[in-house]
């Protein structure tokens, strides 16, 4: 069994990490669906209405109607935040979103705990 120091949390924390910090990095399975990372949203959004369109399985009548569906879901996502917090930054050390300072180039993002 291998343990990791502190010195090796350096890169990703900047030093010692809280508990808050890494377990909000470990939470993050959903972050790549995250309004916070506007080109990481885009991208998924992106493969999943390139699949719908190569799709063979739909007409084309479905493949509107499922596209629209998808363009809702996304505006819902985007306007209202929801999955804001799925990402998480290593900058972050509060457990309240209003306090948490924005990520900038020494802080990293996880998007997949």
């Amino acid at each position: 069994t291998s343990t990791i120091s502190s010195e090796d949390m350096i890169r990703p924390f900047g030093g010692v990490p809280t508990a808050v910090q890494i377990s909000t990095a470990s939470s993050s399975t959903m972050g790549y669906m995250s309004e916070e990372l506007p080109s990481y949203f885009a991208q998924y959004m992106s493969v999943l209405e390139a699949g719908i369109a190569s799709s063979p399985s739909y007409t084309d009548v479905q493949k509107a109607e499922i596209r629209k569906l998808l363009d809702g879901a996304q505006q819902t996502m985007w306007s209202t935040g929801v999955l804001a917090n799925t990402a998480t930054n290593s900058a972050w050390t509060e457990p309240d979103p209003s306090t948490m300072p924005g990520g900038d180039e020494a802080s990293y993002w996880f998007t997949d705990g």
